[in-house]
């Protein structure tokens, strides 16, 4: 959980941009960045 943009959340991992992080992190999750962050933030 944080309050950080998907490009500064890409920026910090050392993506070239966000969407390649985005990519990435569906290959991985099978789900977009911001699904899987709206999934978290609604179990709270």
């Amino acid at each position: 959980m944080t309050d950080m943009t998907h490009a500064a959340i890409a920026a910090s991992l050392g993506f070239a941009d966000e969407y390649h992080f985005a990519k990435r992190f569906r290959e991985r999750t099978g789900v977009a960045p911001r699904d899987y962050r709206r999934a978290a933030r609604s179990t709270i």
